[in-house]
């Protein structure tokens, strides 16, 4: 296993998440070997890479990576999240970063080329997709950030992402209740998101909330698992003006282990915007009362 670290990493040493944010100019990520204490005891943990998009910060600068431990991925409710620790190839530890460049203005069928070279890097190469980021000074140039599955892996499983697109601004409150029902309606699940601008003629890009193009990456969970339905719902929140003030990913780190501590949240990721006031967190939670499995969504977004 690779024990080096990638980029800047923030922990506390009494925290009680398992979550570090790893923000990276130059963007090599390799497995982060931890040494933490807590209640007392020294504890040594692997942390991987889990969600990767642009920085909400300085989104056409920087990478933004989360990363949760060993001990939180084989605990995870998430299939997509639980596959990244065990069905990687245990001989092959590094990550890849795959260009994806958009030719032209054809912004309608995107998410079809998305998906389409999504497909065959798992089909071809066995890759699976943990998230990725545009490229420094261009948003119709990604990286995409994957790692390699173990041998027999695409023979059992069926390649089952799906992209979709979304236009514009979104309020927090209708980006959660659109999650909520992509998942109760269709069995999909957020795993990545991924920003750009339309462009105004030539190469010119405007980068406000209105020309902003979000790609999200969504597993769809009827494709391998028949019934599938644990009873998971999707809180997004806004990035709580305080913390928008500082730039570093120790306030961003701070925003995510509040929400998670005081409303028994999980973190997914990000969907990052223009910048941080308009960039969201997004959790989930694994509904174990009836009060939560009963919760209602509107379809109005």
């Amino acid at each position: 296993s690779k024990r080096a670290n990638s980029g800047n990493k923030t922990i506390k040493e009494d925290s009680s998440t398992e979550l570090l944010l790893l923000k990276t100019d130059s963007f090599k990520m390799k497995d982060t070997y931890i040494m933490s204490i807590e209640k007392g005891q020294i504890e040594l943990d692997f942390f991987y890479p889990c969600f990767v998009c642009n920085s909400p910060i300085n989104p056409d600068k920087e990478a933004f990576v989360l990363v949760h431990s060993e001990r939180k991925l084989r605990k995870s409710e998430f299939e997509h999240f639980y596959s990244m620790l065990i069905y990687r190839d245990e001989f092959d530890h590094q990550y890849r970063t795959v260009d994806f460049i958009m030719l032209g203005q054809n912004y309608e069928g995107l998410a079809d080329k998305f998906r389409n070279d999504l497909e065959n890097l798992y089909i071809n190469e066995g890759l699976q997709l943990i998230g990725g980021y545009n490229t420094v000074g261009s948003s119709h140039e990604f990286k995409f950030v994957m790692y390699k599955t173990c041998i027999g892996f695409t023979n059992t499983f069926l390649f089952d992402l799906v992209i979709e697109t979304l236009d514009g601004y979104i309020s927090p409150e209708a980006f959660e209740n659109y999650l909520n029902m992509k998942y109760q309606k269709e069995k999909l699940i957020l795993i990545s998101s991924f920003t750009m601008h339309r462009s105004e003629g030539g190469d010119h890009t405007t980068p406000d909330s209105l020309s902003i193009i979000r790609l999200l990456v969504f597993e769809n969970m009827s494709i391998n698992y028949d019934d599938y339905s644990e009873p998971f719902y999707f809180v997004v929140k806004p990035f709580p003006k305080p913390y928008s003030k500082f730039e570093n990913e120790y306030a961003l780190k701070k925003a995510f282990d509040q929400e998670q501590i005081d409303h028994q949240l999980d973190v997914l990721g990000v969907f990052t915007g223009v910048d941080v006031f308009d960039s969201y967190m997004v959790f989930s939670r694994h509904a174990e009362s009836d009060h939560d499995k009963s919760t209602s969504f509107s379809t109005d977004l």
